[in-house]
């Protein structure tokens, strides 16, 4: 070929727009995201309405100890309901991971009444949204996608989306601890 720099660009245009597992790091501001081998995710974005955060495409299972109640930083008499995975170690290894920042194992559900509904009985969702009780809470295995990571309150934050339970838990009313913002 007579051109040589063409065929460099040429090259480079062919190859993926996505980083695949393992590749190197997603810059985000002054940290870098890195993707572990295996991992179920690969980079699709940033995601200009949240403040830039990083997005992932793919489903995966999440496993750990779930809790949903009133949003922790909620001051108005209105339910506003949140809900939070502290991940299972096994799983948080295979996911993707801020390299600077704090790697919390909080993971926020993003649309927590449809996680509520399907795994809360009725009873305790009337209960923890009246206030009677601050927090349902159990141990969970559910199917994930639309992972996202971004900062919050300068700490790694994680989000996905609930897509459907994977297995029936025993759940308990009661208390959080509280959640970083």
């Amino acid at each position: 070929m007579k051109f040589p720099a063409l065929a460099c660009v040429l090259a480079l245009i062919a190859l993926p727009a996505v980083a695949a597992p393992g590749d190197a790091p997603i810059r985000y501001r002054n940290d870098r995201i890195m993707v572990p081998p295996g991992s179920p995710l690969h980079f699709s974005g940033y995601d200009k309405q949240h403040d830039g955060a990083v997005t992932f495409r793919g489903r995966f299972l999440l496993t750990g100890t779930f809790y949903y109640g009133d949003n922790d930083f909620n001051d108005s008499d209105t339910f506003l309901a949140e809900a939070v995975i502290f991940t299972d170690k096994a799983v948080l290894d295979r996911l993707p991971r801020f390299a600077a920042h704090d790697a919390a194992n909080v993971i926020h559900i993003s649309n927590p009444d449809a996680f509520a509904k399907a795994v809360l009985p009725k009873s305790f969702q009337a209960r923890v949204k009246n206030g009677a009780n601050r927090y349902a809470t159990g141990h969970v295995a559910i199917w994930v996608d639309e992972f996202s990571a971004g900062m919050a309150c300068n700490a790694a934050s994680y989000e996905v989306r609930f897509v459907k339970i994977e297995r029936p838990t025993s759940v308990r009313l009661g208390g959080i601890p509280h959640l970083p913002c």
